[in-house]
């Protein structure tokens, strides 16, 4: 069984050989160790130790492809050959490959919003192929407000309070109101941006009656 004190070694090292900006030496990497060791109250440890945990790491069940003798600014450096790697991230399986392709092209009907961007770039990371979608949701690309959904998904995400000004049906002037945004509800191919108050009252906006809003961010969540 492997120790706790090697667990907390193999961590330290599987995040210093996963940097792809920085290259360390066998050297360096002790020194990291040591660092992170002596800060959770753990004694040192040799560069023998070291050493022996890199093969460690090389062998079952890490496998993990450590490639050594890289020269950089002069010095001898060692790092994962392969860009991404960690051993505490679990290759997906064909299945789950298949499962996450799904769920991200379902979130993928709002492909084209600027700040949705990111899901191309989560796909690459994961390299996960395209795959034929096998789920489809009733949508409308017309609606008015849907530039508004990638923001207010964001807001949401990230606990922002906002300040929202909107017009009702009957009465076409702006109004302003500081909300706490927490879900976002199609409904009747209309969509709507449920929100708290300060009072602790629950409101909905429909993103059509939504003219513009900026984050608060003196205000806590």
């Amino acid at each position: 069984m492997v120790k706790k004190n090697a667990i907390m070694r193999y961590k330290i090292l599987d995040a210093l050989l996963s940097d792809r900006n920085r290259f360390y030496s066998v050297t360096e990497l002790l020194e990291k160790v040591n660092e992170a060791l002596t800060l959770d109250g753990m004694d040192y440890v040799s560069r023998r130790c070291i050493e022996k945990d890199l093969r460690a790491l090389e062998c079952a069940p890490y496998n993990a492809p450590i490639k050594r003798r890289i020269w950089h600014n002069g010095k001898m450096c060692i790092r994962y050959a392969e860009e991404g790697f960690s051993i505490f991230v679990k290759k997906l399986s064909e299945e789950e490959e298949n499962l996450l392709a799904e769920v991200l092209n379902t979130i993928g009907q709002f492909d084209g919003l600027d700040t949705f961007e990111w899901l191309d770039s989560l796909k690459k990371r994961l390299d996960i192929k395209e795959h034929r979608r096998i789920i489809q949701f009733d949508s409308n690309p017309y609606f008015e407000g849907r530039n508004l959904i990638g923001s207010l998904f964001t807001a949401i995400s990230n606990k922002q309070v906002l300040a929202l000004k909107y017009h009702t049906f009957k009465d076409p002037q702006v109004r302003e109101v500081v909300v706490y945004p927490y879900l976002l509800k199609e409904y009747n191919n209309r969509w709507f941006l449920i929100v708290g108050v300060e009072d602790g009252t629950i409101l909905n906006f429909a993103l059509d009656r939504i003219d513009d809003f900026k984050p608060m961010p003196h205000i806590d969540y």
